[in-house]
């Protein structure tokens, strides 16, 4: 607080300097131009130049200092819209809702729960649980998950919120990004948006060095509906706009005592339905702040909440920005472990128990509390003993790999594996390792080399940052944090580029490093080491995390999101991946299939961006790398986008007509609708149909391969009718578009 007031005092000193000079330079000037007597004007002048002065400095607003004074304390608080200032947002209501959304896509329902012992109206508040499919951990899970009881569906606007109102026997849930197609946030919410990301800057003592556009989202609900208690990774504001609603939060501290699984598990963040009252003492354990039309809400980083509806409908808007644990984490999954691949299976395990003992030893990790929350997710394939009786070499050698039948899945054994002290890593490494099988196949040397590095890289680093962030939460010192980056840094190239390192670039590996790896702490002499790492390495990120990002569940229904993914994987300055492209735009092009609610101003808008246009032009450029498996895909895309590429189209009609026989019956049909969709369908084939090449030339003439299709089809159908073929046979090649 001390601080923000002499920046404020520093503010307005240099304001009244301003001053000072735009007086004299302005009577001065006047002076010499028209004369002494009408020198007041020039300084009435600079007054008003100066209020403007004023309007612009963040200091002279007061919500600015509210809001920073908040989000610096670290606390939840509640506060005014005028405060901030979000005026605009109150008139956010059910009525504003149904002209801005006439129909709602993905609904949550669930059957409304009664008990006897619930509350008002005889119902326990139906909380919806988030849940993502094929997340790292989902195939190995010993237990198979099961997803949440609540079902999607779309409804229109009217028929949400009337169901609020009048009781229905199902609850309804919907979010959704205050977003456009073009990506720009609502108008209503800039204002909200613009102090919220000055607060966070202004009140955080290390700003994030790439931070995020804000991400800003609608939230409807029925009475006595809400979330399961989990938590967020960024700054949180909430703001109501209609009915009630009630947050019951608890401090990061209180994180261990929720089942809450890990990152990688389906129900990552969130804790397990069922499991709250059993790790809770009780009500009391939570912080409770009821919402009223008006009230907002700060929550910091990594404090569970859960919420609950008042009577009625109920309406807020909430944005989360970046925070200094987002920013690891992001880090941390871009990082690769140091370890080489051609190292022996027992050298790597040796590496693995050096590195990791240390590392949680410099982290103050308990075993205790690392056993007890990594226990939340099991994996298959797995025999672990553990005793606490055996020292640490005894531990170290029983780690092994035991092969078994083809038909079977390896699996990693340890027997007597020590838990005494930091040792309990081994066995985290181990889970880690078990993920990585492939081709029934467990010796980590093998994975490495038949999965390609860059898959490898991606699923290692990911469960090194889960590990980090979610199972270390707030007990993670900056010093720690660094030796990660450092430790993990160092050796990025070992396994994304070729292993023929020289002596003098293996010199430069974290000390300690000769055969097996030992982290020292030794380098971290004085705190200007956090900031930047001691060691560099210049090793190419080969990681595909930008395909793995197009396939979110948060990213594939958001176009703006799956362009930024588009713009920063051409940003990266490596050469453009024809299956990212091939991904991004088949996404745009699904998200305004016929049955989208996007309207067509958002269609064009999408089409006219920039970024949009960008790709197109680098999909032409990599018309060579196509596979001809792509051309039903991106030919669909197009039409559904109603887009034309014209430089792209003849490589991709070319591709139609070269495997016309193989394509299954399912993607000439396909095929069928997207030329017809884009005006290449010539009915008489009178009218050819060619394109300029990029070389000067003229395509081929392709008016006749609709009619080519038809044939194609009625051909098919003829073998099915004489039972020369079956249905399921009707392509020679069922590997195309299977």
């Amino acid at each position: 607080m001390l601080r923000r007031t002499k920046d404020r005092d520093r503010q307005k000193n240099a304001a009244d300097g301003v001053l000072v000079r735009t007086v004299e330079s302005s009577v001065s000037w006047a002076e010499r131009a028209i004369g002494g007597r009408l020198s007041v004007l020039a300084c009435a002048a600079s007054l008003v130049i100066y209020s403007l002065c004023l309007r612009g400095l963040p200091w002279s607003s007061d919500e600015h200092d509210v809001l920073t004074e908040l989000v610096a304390h670290g606390r939840p608080a509640v506060l005014r819209a005028e405060q901030l200032p979000a005026d605009g947002l109150l008139a956010w209501t059910p009525d504003f809702i149904r002209v801005t959304a006439s129909v709602l896509r993905d609904v949550w329902a669930m059957p409304v729960a009664t008990s006897d012992t619930a509350g008002e109206f005889g119902h326990r508040p139906t909380r919806f649980t988030y849940h993502v499919t094929g997340r790292t951990l989902e195939p190995h899970l010993r237990t198979p998950w099961t997803p949440a009881r609540h079902a999607k569906t779309n409804l229109s606007t009217d028929k949400f919120f009337g169901s609020c109102i009048t009781g229905s026997k199902e609850r309804y849930f919907y979010s959704a990004s205050a977003e456009g197609a073009d990506g720009r946030i609502h108008g209503d919410t800039e204002t909200m948006v613009a102090s919220f990301n000055y607060a966070v800057k202004a009140a955080s003592n290390v700003a994030p060095s790439q931070q995020r556009p804000p991400t800003v989202n609608v939230w409807l609900s029925c009475a006595f509906t809400g979330v399961t208690t989990h938590y967020d990774m960024g700054h949180n504001l909430v703001l109501q706009t209609y009915g009630e609603k009630t947050f019951e939060v608890l401090p990061p501290k209180m994180l261990s005592r929720l089942a809450i699984p890990p990152a990688g598990h389906p129900y990552a963040r969130q804790a397990l339905e069922g499991s709250l009252e059993d790790q809770l003492a009780g009500e009391e354990d939570f912080l409770s702040f009821k919402l009223t039309k008006g009230d907002a809400l700060y929550l910091p980083p990594l404090w569970a909440h859960r919420t609950t509806s008042g009577l009625g409908p109920s309406i807020s808007v909430n944005v989360f920005l970046d925070s200094a644990a987002e920013e690891v984490a992001e880090q941390l999954v871009s990082l690769a472990l140091p370890f080489e691949a051609h190292w022996r299976p027992q050298m790597m395990r040796g590496a693995i128990f050096l590195y990791l003992k240390s590392f949680l030893a410099a982290a103050g990790v308990s075993a205790d509390a690392m056993r007890a929350r990594w226990q939340r997710v099991e994996l298959r394939g797995e025999l672990l003993l553990l005793t606490k009786d055996q020292d640490d070499t005894a531990g170290l050698s029983a780690c092994r790999w035991k092969s078994h039948d083809e038909n079977e899945t390896d699996a990693l054994q340890a027997t007597s594996l020590d838990i005494s002290g930091e040792a309990i890593v081994v066995m985290m490494m181990c889970r880690f390792t078990v993920m990585l099988e492939a081709e029934k196949r467990c010796a980590p040397v093998s994975v490495v080399r038949k999965m390609g590095r860059r898959a490898c890289i991606f699923e290692v680093s990911s469960c090194a940052a889960a590990f980090v962030v979610n199972f270390m939460g707030p007990k993670l010192p900056r010093a720690v944090t660094y030796l990660f980056l450092v430790a993990t840094g160092q050796m990025r190239a070992s396994l994304t580029s070729p292993l023929n390192f020289s002596s003098r670039e293996r010199s430069r590996n974290v000390e300690g490093y000769a055969g097996v790896l030992c982290i020292s702490l030794a380098f971290l002499s004085s705190a200007s080491d956090l900031l930047l790492p001691t060691f560099s390495w210049e090793g190419k990120d080969l990681t595909p995390t930008d395909l793995a990002d197009l396939a979110s569940s948060d990213v594939m229904t958001d176009p703006a999101k799956v362009l930024r993914i588009y713009r920063r994987h051409v940003d990266s300055g490596a050469t453009p991946e024809a299956s990212v492209l091939i991904r991004a735009f088949a996404q745009l092009g699904f998200l305004f299939d016929p049955n989208s609610f996007f309207s067509t101003a958002d269609r064009q808008l999408l089409t006219a961006h920039k970024d949009f246009r960008s790709l197109a032009h680098d999909l032409t450029k990599l018309h060579g790398e196509l596979p001809d498996a792509a051309a039903p895909l991106l030919l669909y895309s197009m039409a559904c986008l109603e887009y034309r590429c014209a430089p792209l189209l003849p490589s991709l009609l070319d591709s139609v007509q070269r495997s016309l026989p193989n394509w299954r019956t399912e993607a000439l049909s396909l095929l069928l609708h997207s030329l017809a969709s884009l005006g290449l369908a010539s009915p008489s084939g009178a009218e050819p149909i060619v394109f300029d090449l990029v070389d000067g030339r003229r395509s081929e003439d392709y008016s006749q391969l609709c009619r080519q299709i038809v044939q194609e089809l009625g051909r098919r159908a003829l073998q099915v009718e004489e039972g020369l073929a079956q249905s399921s046979e009707w392509a020679s090649d069922a590997s195309l578009h299977d």
